[in-house]
Protein backbone atom coordinates (compact mmCIF):
# COMPACT_ATOMS: atom_id res chain seq x y z
CA UNK A 1 0.00 0.00 0.00
CA UNK A 2 1.26 3.46 -0.90
CA UNK A 3 1.49 6.00 1.86
CA UNK A 4 0.41 9.48 0.74
CA UNK A 5 1.44 12.36 2.94
CA UNK A 6 -1.39 14.17 4.71
CA UNK A 7 -0.43 17.53 3.21
CA UNK A 8 -0.76 16.02 -0.25
CA UNK A 9 -4.20 14.60 0.58
CA UNK A 10 -5.29 18.03 1.72
CA UNK A 11 -4.09 19.51 -1.56
CA UNK A 12 -6.05 16.93 -3.56
CA UNK A 13 -9.24 17.61 -1.61
CA UNK A 14 -8.80 21.35 -1.93
CA UNK A 15 -8.27 21.12 -5.68
CA UNK A 16 -11.38 19.00 -6.21
CA UNK A 17 -13.44 21.78 -4.68
CA UNK A 18 -12.74 23.88 -7.79
CA UNK A 19 -13.03 23.23 -11.50
CA UNK A 20 -9.41 22.28 -12.07
CA UNK A 21 -8.44 18.66 -12.23
CA UNK A 22 -5.19 17.50 -10.73
CA UNK A 23 -3.64 14.05 -11.19
CA UNK A 24 -1.36 12.30 -8.76
CA UNK A 25 1.58 10.35 -10.13
CA UNK A 26 3.65 8.17 -7.82
CA UNK A 27 7.33 8.07 -8.68
CA UNK A 28 9.14 4.75 -8.64
CA UNK A 29 11.11 4.27 -5.39
CA UNK A 30 13.12 1.41 -3.96
CA UNK A 31 11.32 -1.10 -1.76
CA UNK A 32 10.59 -0.02 1.80
CA UNK A 33 11.07 3.67 0.86
CA UNK A 34 8.31 6.35 1.13
CA UNK A 35 6.65 7.10 -2.18
CA UNK A 36 7.34 10.44 -3.84
CA UNK A 37 4.29 12.15 -5.27
CA UNK A 38 4.30 14.32 -8.40
CA UNK A 39 1.35 16.71 -9.02
CA UNK A 40 0.49 17.00 -12.74
CA UNK A 41 -2.32 19.47 -13.77
CA UNK A 42 -4.66 18.31 -16.55
CA UNK A 43 -7.00 20.35 -18.73
CA UNK A 44 -9.04 22.95 -16.85
CA UNK A 45 -12.77 22.24 -16.40
CA UNK A 46 -15.24 24.81 -17.76
CA UNK A 47 -17.20 26.52 -15.05
CA UNK A 48 -18.81 29.30 -17.09
CA UNK A 49 -19.88 29.74 -20.71
CA UNK A 50 -21.04 33.04 -22.15
CA UNK A 51 -22.36 33.35 -25.69
CA UNK A 52 -22.56 36.62 -27.59
CA UNK A 53 -22.60 37.80 -31.17
CA UNK A 54 -19.42 38.77 -32.91
CA UNK A 55 -18.77 42.48 -32.42
CA UNK A 56 -21.77 42.53 -30.03
CA UNK A 57 -24.29 43.22 -32.77
CA UNK A 58 -27.98 42.59 -32.12
CA UNK A 59 -28.92 38.93 -32.60
CA UNK A 60 -31.23 39.82 -35.48
CA UNK A 61 -30.53 38.44 -38.94
CA UNK A 62 -32.40 38.70 -42.27
CA UNK A 63 -33.53 35.57 -44.07
CA UNK A 64 -30.69 34.10 -46.12
CA UNK A 65 -27.96 35.87 -44.14
CA UNK A 66 -25.60 34.59 -41.46
CA UNK A 67 -24.70 35.64 -37.94
CA UNK A 68 -21.49 34.65 -36.16
CA UNK A 69 -21.83 33.67 -32.50
CA UNK A 70 -18.90 33.63 -30.10
CA UNK A 71 -18.61 31.62 -26.88
CA UNK A 72 -16.27 32.57 -24.03
CA UNK A 73 -15.41 29.77 -21.60
CA UNK A 74 -13.78 30.38 -18.22
CA UNK A 75 -12.58 28.14 -15.41
CA UNK A 76 -13.16 28.43 -11.67
CA UNK A 77 -10.54 31.13 -11.40
CA UNK A 78 -12.21 33.23 -14.08
CA UNK A 79 -9.44 32.55 -16.55
CA UNK A 80 -10.47 32.05 -20.15
CA UNK A 81 -9.99 28.58 -21.51
CA UNK A 82 -8.43 28.63 -24.94
CA UNK A 83 -9.82 26.44 -27.69
CA UNK A 84 -12.52 24.75 -25.64
CA UNK A 85 -14.58 21.93 -27.07
CA UNK A 86 -17.98 23.41 -27.88
CA UNK A 87 -21.25 21.92 -28.99
CA UNK A 88 -23.81 24.15 -30.75
CA UNK A 89 -27.53 23.46 -31.20
CA UNK A 90 -30.55 25.35 -32.57
CA UNK A 91 -33.91 24.80 -30.92
CA UNK A 92 -35.74 25.42 -34.20
CA UNK A 93 -33.69 24.52 -37.24
CA UNK A 94 -36.56 25.59 -39.51
CA UNK A 95 -35.91 29.17 -38.43
CA UNK A 96 -32.11 29.01 -38.25
CA UNK A 97 -29.33 26.44 -38.20
CA UNK A 98 -25.99 26.68 -36.42
CA UNK A 99 -22.67 25.18 -37.50
CA UNK A 100 -19.88 23.74 -35.34
CA UNK A 101 -18.10 27.08 -35.41
CA UNK A 102 -21.15 28.99 -34.14
CA UNK A 103 -22.16 30.39 -37.52
CA UNK A 104 -25.92 30.86 -37.65
CA UNK A 105 -27.75 30.70 -40.99
CA UNK A 106 -31.18 32.30 -41.18
CA UNK A 107 -33.79 30.12 -42.90
CA UNK A 108 -37.22 31.62 -42.26
CA UNK A 109 -38.84 34.37 -40.24
CA UNK A 110 -39.22 33.59 -36.57
CA UNK A 111 -37.27 33.09 -33.38
CA UNK A 112 -35.00 30.32 -32.16
CA UNK A 113 -32.76 29.65 -29.18
CA UNK A 114 -29.14 28.75 -29.86
CA UNK A 115 -27.45 26.72 -27.11
CA UNK A 116 -23.71 26.29 -26.72
CA UNK A 117 -22.41 23.58 -24.40
CA UNK A 118 -18.96 22.99 -22.98
CA UNK A 119 -18.74 19.94 -20.78
CA UNK A 120 -21.56 20.21 -18.28
CA UNK A 121 -22.17 23.92 -18.59
CA UNK A 122 -24.08 25.75 -21.30
CA UNK A 123 -25.38 29.12 -22.35
CA UNK A 124 -28.22 30.32 -24.58
CA UNK A 125 -28.95 33.22 -26.90
CA UNK A 126 -32.22 34.03 -28.67
CA UNK A 127 -31.82 34.80 -32.36
CA UNK A 128 -34.51 36.59 -34.35
CA UNK A 129 -34.83 35.97 -38.07
CA UNK A 130 -36.63 38.69 -39.95
CA UNK A 131 -38.04 38.88 -43.44
CA UNK A 132 -36.36 41.94 -45.03
CA UNK A 133 -39.46 42.30 -47.19
CA UNK A 134 -42.02 41.83 -44.43
CA UNK A 135 -45.11 43.90 -45.18
CA UNK A 136 -47.24 45.60 -42.57
CA UNK A 137 -49.56 47.65 -44.79
CA UNK A 138 -50.54 48.14 -48.43
CA UNK A 139 -51.80 51.13 -50.37
CA UNK A 140 -53.52 50.93 -53.75
CA UNK A 141 -52.70 54.04 -55.71
CA UNK A 142 -55.70 55.80 -57.20
CA UNK A 143 -55.81 56.22 -61.00
CA UNK A 144 -54.74 59.64 -62.24
CA UNK A 145 -58.20 60.29 -63.70
CA UNK A 146 -60.03 59.26 -60.54
CA UNK A 147 -62.03 56.22 -59.50
CA UNK A 148 -64.83 56.59 -62.05
CA UNK A 149 -64.44 54.51 -65.19
CA UNK A 150 -66.38 54.24 -68.40
CA UNK A 151 -67.60 50.91 -69.69
CA UNK A 152 -64.85 49.20 -71.74
CA UNK A 153 -62.18 51.42 -70.18
CA UNK A 154 -58.99 49.71 -68.96
CA UNK A 155 -56.66 50.96 -66.24
CA UNK A 156 -53.65 49.47 -64.45
CA UNK A 157 -53.52 49.64 -60.67
CA UNK A 158 -50.33 49.52 -58.60
CA UNK A 159 -49.62 49.12 -54.90
CA UNK A 160 -47.16 50.53 -52.41
CA UNK A 161 -46.02 48.29 -49.55
CA UNK A 162 -44.73 49.44 -46.16
CA UNK A 163 -43.01 47.69 -43.25
CA UNK A 164 -43.94 48.07 -39.59
CA UNK A 165 -41.81 51.22 -39.33
CA UNK A 166 -43.58 52.89 -42.24
CA UNK A 167 -40.68 52.42 -44.64
CA UNK A 168 -41.53 51.50 -48.21
CA UNK A 169 -40.73 47.90 -49.15
CA UNK A 170 -39.14 47.39 -52.57
CA UNK A 171 -41.39 44.71 -54.02
CA UNK A 172 -39.25 44.45 -57.15
CA UNK A 173 -36.45 42.89 -55.08
CA UNK A 174 -38.70 40.44 -53.28
CA UNK A 175 -40.41 37.31 -54.48
CA UNK A 176 -43.76 38.51 -53.20
CA UNK A 177 -46.63 38.75 -55.66
CA UNK A 178 -49.76 40.84 -55.41
CA UNK A 179 -53.00 38.88 -55.54
CA UNK A 180 -55.76 40.95 -57.17
CA UNK A 181 -59.49 40.25 -56.84
CA UNK A 182 -62.72 41.98 -57.83
CA UNK A 183 -65.90 42.00 -55.77
CA UNK A 184 -67.94 41.79 -58.98
CA UNK A 185 -66.19 40.64 -62.13
CA UNK A 186 -69.35 41.44 -64.11
CA UNK A 187 -68.84 45.13 -63.34
CA UNK A 188 -65.04 45.16 -63.57
CA UNK A 189 -62.51 42.35 -63.82
CA UNK A 190 -58.90 42.51 -62.67
CA UNK A 191 -56.03 40.27 -63.77
CA UNK A 192 -52.85 39.17 -61.99
CA UNK A 193 -51.02 42.32 -63.06
CA UNK A 194 -53.61 44.74 -61.71
CA UNK A 195 -55.18 45.53 -65.08
CA UNK A 196 -58.82 46.48 -64.52
CA UNK A 197 -61.36 46.19 -67.35
CA UNK A 198 -64.66 47.98 -66.80
CA UNK A 199 -67.56 45.94 -68.19
CA UNK A 200 -70.85 47.43 -67.11
CA UNK A 201 -72.24 50.23 -64.97
CA UNK A 202 -72.07 49.67 -61.23
CA UNK A 203 -69.88 49.82 -58.15
CA UNK A 204 -67.01 47.43 -57.56
CA UNK A 205 -64.27 46.92 -54.97
CA UNK A 206 -60.80 45.89 -56.07
CA UNK A 207 -58.66 44.13 -53.45
CA UNK A 208 -54.87 43.80 -53.43
CA UNK A 209 -53.30 41.23 -51.10
CA UNK A 210 -49.75 40.19 -50.22
CA UNK A 211 -49.38 37.41 -47.66
CA UNK A 212 -51.98 38.28 -44.99
CA UNK A 213 -51.97 42.02 -45.68
CA UNK A 214 -54.60 43.57 -47.95
CA UNK A 215 -56.23 46.84 -48.96
CA UNK A 216 -59.12 47.86 -51.18
CA UNK A 217 -60.08 50.50 -53.72
CA UNK A 218 -63.69 51.34 -54.62
CA UNK A 219 -64.43 52.05 -58.28
CA UNK A 220 -67.56 53.25 -60.05
CA UNK A 221 -68.23 52.19 -63.62
CA UNK A 222 -70.55 54.35 -65.71
CA UNK A 223 -71.95 53.71 -69.16
CA UNK A 224 -71.78 56.88 -71.24
CA UNK A 225 -74.03 55.21 -73.80
CA UNK A 226 -76.75 54.47 -71.31
CA UNK A 227 -79.70 56.79 -70.70
CA UNK A 228 -79.61 55.82 -67.05
CA UNK A 229 -76.74 58.23 -66.55
CA UNK A 230 -78.95 61.13 -67.70
CA UNK A 231 -81.04 62.42 -64.82
CA UNK A 232 -82.21 65.73 -66.25
CA UNK A 233 -82.62 67.43 -69.64
CA UNK A 234 -82.94 71.08 -70.48
CA UNK A 235 -83.89 72.59 -73.86
CA UNK A 236 -82.11 75.86 -74.41
CA UNK A 237 -84.32 78.71 -75.57
CA UNK A 238 -83.59 80.29 -78.97
CA UNK A 239 -81.54 83.48 -78.80
CA UNK A 240 -84.53 85.54 -80.04
CA UNK A 241 -86.94 84.00 -77.55
CA UNK A 242 -89.81 81.56 -77.78
CA UNK A 243 -92.09 83.68 -79.93
CA UNK A 244 -91.68 82.81 -83.61
CA UNK A 245 -93.27 83.65 -86.90
CA UNK A 246 -94.73 81.30 -89.51
CA UNK A 247 -92.22 79.76 -91.91
CA UNK A 248 -89.39 80.48 -89.51
CA UNK A 249 -86.73 77.91 -88.69
CA UNK A 250 -84.76 77.53 -85.45
CA UNK A 251 -82.42 74.85 -84.14
CA UNK A 252 -82.96 73.70 -80.58
CA UNK A 253 -80.23 72.28 -78.33
CA UNK A 254 -80.44 70.21 -75.15
CA UNK A 255 -78.21 70.02 -72.10
CA UNK A 256 -78.05 66.73 -70.17
CA UNK A 257 -77.13 66.39 -66.49
CA UNK A 258 -76.19 63.39 -64.38
CA UNK A 259 -77.36 62.58 -60.85
CA UNK A 260 -74.78 64.94 -59.38
CA UNK A 261 -75.95 67.83 -61.52
CA UNK A 262 -72.87 67.68 -63.70
CA UNK A 263 -73.28 68.29 -67.41
CA UNK A 264 -72.89 65.27 -69.68
CA UNK A 265 -71.10 65.68 -72.98
CA UNK A 266 -73.54 63.96 -75.30
CA UNK A 267 -71.24 64.40 -78.28
CA UNK A 268 -68.95 61.70 -76.90
CA UNK A 269 -71.75 59.17 -76.51
CA UNK A 270 -74.18 57.23 -78.62
CA UNK A 271 -77.13 58.70 -76.78
CA UNK A 272 -79.58 60.28 -79.16
CA UNK A 273 -82.20 62.87 -78.48
CA UNK A 274 -85.69 62.07 -79.71
CA UNK A 275 -87.61 65.17 -80.74
CA UNK A 276 -91.38 65.53 -81.05
CA UNK A 277 -93.99 68.24 -81.48
CA UNK A 278 -97.39 68.57 -79.89
CA UNK A 279 -98.91 70.12 -83.02
CA UNK A 280 -97.25 69.49 -86.39
CA UNK A 281 -99.65 71.90 -88.08
CA UNK A 282 -98.17 74.75 -86.05
CA UNK A 283 -94.52 73.58 -86.04
CA UNK A 284 -92.56 70.50 -86.97
CA UNK A 285 -89.25 69.26 -85.54
CA UNK A 286 -86.80 66.81 -87.10
CA UNK A 287 -84.32 64.38 -85.50
CA UNK A 288 -81.68 67.09 -85.22
CA UNK A 289 -83.87 69.52 -83.30
CA UNK A 290 -84.67 71.70 -86.32
CA UNK A 291 -88.01 73.43 -85.77
CA UNK A 292 -89.98 74.79 -88.71
CA UNK A 293 -93.05 76.86 -87.96
CA UNK A 294 -96.11 76.38 -90.16
CA UNK A 295 -98.97 78.48 -88.88
CA UNK A 296 -100.06 80.66 -86.03
CA UNK A 297 -100.63 78.91 -82.74
CA UNK A 298 -99.04 77.41 -79.66
CA UNK A 299 -96.86 74.31 -79.78
CA UNK A 300 -94.78 72.27 -77.33
CA UNK A 301 -91.51 70.75 -78.46
CA UNK A 302 -90.33 67.73 -76.48
CA UNK A 303 -86.80 66.32 -76.21
CA UNK A 304 -86.31 62.84 -74.79
CA UNK A 305 -83.37 60.58 -73.87
CA UNK A 306 -84.47 57.27 -72.46
CA UNK A 307 -87.13 58.05 -69.89
CA UNK A 308 -85.91 61.59 -69.29
CA UNK A 309 -87.73 64.40 -71.08
CA UNK A 310 -87.71 68.17 -71.37
CA UNK A 311 -90.20 70.50 -73.04
CA UNK A 312 -90.20 73.97 -74.52
CA UNK A 313 -93.34 75.97 -75.31
CA UNK A 314 -93.29 78.07 -78.47
CA UNK A 315 -95.71 80.69 -79.75
CA UNK A 316 -96.11 81.22 -83.47
CA UNK A 317 -97.56 84.62 -84.29
CA UNK A 318 -98.30 86.34 -87.59
CA UNK A 319 -95.60 88.54 -89.13
CA UNK A 320 -94.50 89.36 -92.63
CA UNK A 321 -90.84 88.49 -92.01
CA UNK A 322 -89.55 85.01 -92.37
CA UNK A 323 -86.13 83.49 -92.07
CA UNK A 324 -83.88 80.97 -90.44
CA UNK A 325 -82.54 81.55 -86.91
CA UNK A 326 -80.11 79.42 -84.98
Amino acid sequence: MVNVPKKLLALIMSTSMFCSVTSIALANTPDNQPARSVVQPLSAVACCVEVTTKDDVDPIVPIGSTLQLVATVTDANGDEIKKPRLSWKSKNSKVATVAKNGLVKAISAGETTITVTCGKVSSEIVVQVKDPYAIDSLEIQEPEDGTELNVNQTITLSVLAYDEDGNEVDLSKSKKKVAWTSSDANVAAVDARGNVKAKRAGDVTITAKIDDVSNTLDLTVVDPNSSSTVEELEIEEPEDGTELEPKQTVYLHVIAYDENGDEIDLSGTNQKVTWSTSNPSVATVDSNGKVTTKSVGDVTITAKIGNVTATLDLIVSNDDDSGVYV
